[in-house]
């Protein structure tokens, strides 16, 4: 392995890379599953099942329930917790398999970091409620807290990938306030040209925004894989913010961060510590 390297992005960081130019740094009741208009969806791994997601007290149990009912505008707040893939109540993914991601959605905005009584977005604090995004959906791994903090810490079949965006449009699509863990990217999932972004894979995707995340503990363990953390291809808009992409690894491109036409910002983010088995750069 090449040695580790360390990047700190205290401003913003404007990216135009064309191809091959890789930036590497980064049972019980069936829920309802319908939302009439835009408005906010509650999740809270500790409420009981059954929920609609209309107030923290008939919360949906799992993420997937909220993002199947949502439309365009709404916001999904999700309280502290561990929140695997694999897991809902409607029957949309199945447990223990690997191709189970959260799919973002264009004009969602997905918020963690609730205590689970909050009033106002501005109420919410993530470091204090840790929510997790994990693709230990076997949960075996050596995690602290639920985020995996080396990829030496993933045991088995992990999920391929946590986090996926694909053929994304219009308004944005928010991901904001999580640590995302133990994605083990290792084939290539539908939709896609390659394999990579163990925690985040986006493609054909507009106008994403990953703020506040904890990227850690992931990794593209194919030997074709790039990008152990973040995979970007042929995407207009990307924005990360105010973030951290650590302890990744690749085989190929990019153990943090690999990017591959893809227009956007780097601000305020702390990219380092990553690993990637071919030398040809890492971050």
């Amino acid at each position: 392995m090449n040695k580790h390297k360390t990047v700190t992005l205290k401003s913003v960081l404007r990216i135009a890379l064309l191809a091959g130019l890789v930036l590497t740094a980064m049972t019980g009741l069936t829920p309802q599953t319908t939302q009439a208009s835009p408005g906010v969806i509650y999740v809270n791994i500790n409420a009981g099942t059954g929920g609609d997601g209309a107030a923290w007290g008939t919360a949906y149990k799992y993420l997937q329930d909220a993002l199947a009912a949502a439309v365009d505008g709404d916001e999904i707040w999700v309280a502290a917790g561990i929140y695997y893939p694999d897991e809902d109540e409607g029957g949309n993914v199945s447990a223990n398999n690997r191709d189970a991601s959260f799919n973002l959605k264009a004009g969602v905005s997905i918020y963690g970091g609730f205590k689970g009584d909050e009033t106002s977005r501005d109420q919410r604090n993530w470091d204090a409620n840790l929510t997790v995004l994990s693709g230990d959906i076997e949960q075996n791994d050596f995690a602290t807290d639920g985020v995996v903090q080396t990829p030496d810490g993933i045991v088995g079949g992990n999920s391929n990938n946590v986090v996926i965006g694909l053929n994304l449009n219009g308004n944005p699509a928010v991901l904001d306030g999580f640590s995302v863990t133990g994605g083990n990217a290792f084939v290539i999932p539908a939709g896609f040209l390659d394999v990579g972004g163990g925690a985040i894979l986006l493609r054909e995707a507009r106008n994403v925004h990953l703020e506040n995340l904890t990227v850690r503990g992931n990794q593209a363990s194919s030997a074709v894989g790039q990008g152990g953390g973040i995979r970007g291809v042929d995407s207009d808009g990307l924005t990360i913010r105010d973030s951290v992409i650590r302890n990744n690894l690749s085989y190929l491109n990019g153990g943090g961060l690999s990017l591959k036409q893809v227009n956007g910002s780097i601000e305020d983010s702390h990219i380092l510590e990553n690993v990637q088995i071919d030398a040809s750069g890492a971050c």
